[in-house]
This record gives C-alpha cells, sequence and structure tokens, in this order.
C-alpha cells in the first residue's frame, strides 16, 4: 500500500525495499524478503507434509507484517499521504 503511494518510482522488488528501508518503512531488507519467500511458497506449496510447517511460518510473520501495516499508516498519516 504505502510502498505503491511512495516507494514504487522504478525498478525491482529489491529497489522498492531498499527505498522502504531508506525511508523508515521497514527495518532491515532481510524482513521483506523472508515475507517474499514465505508468499512464495504459498503459492507454490503442493508437498501435504510441508504445510504444516509453512503454516507455523505464516503465523510466525503475521504479526510482523500486521506491524508493518501500521507503520505504513503512520507514515501516510505523517505525510499527509491518504487522498480524501
Amino acid at each position: 500500500m504505502i510502498l505503491a503511494l511512495n516507494c514504487w518510482i522504478a525498478g525491482s522488488l529489491v529497489d522498492t525495499i531498499t527505498r522502504a528501508v531508506k525511508k523508515g518503512l521497514l527495518e532491515d531488507n532481510q524482513t521483506a524478503r523472508t515475507l517474499k519467500d514465505i508468499r512464495n511458497e504459498i503459492v507454490h506449496e503442493y508437498v501435504v507434509e510441508e504445510l504444516k510447517n509453512l503454516q507455523l511460518e505464516i503465523l510466525r510473520y503475521t504479526t510482523i507484517l500486521l506491524e508493518l501495516v501500521k507503520v505504513a499508516l503512520r507514515y501516510i498519516d505523517d505525510k499527509e499521504l491518504a487522498r480524501h
């Protein structure tokens, strides 16, 4: 959401993540890369036995993702980027 508003100038996902870190939206690049990797696992995981491990990983990172949403919303408010 916020990345689309202020960080997506041009470039790759890595470029976007780097800009988000510089703006203070993310603490580091690794968290965003891990979330991207988990997303890819969700989309491409077909082995039933691995789904339990994947579910645990999703639960662990849900808290982090929700916190990132809060940070993004504060950034939008601070920069008055919301359209009314």
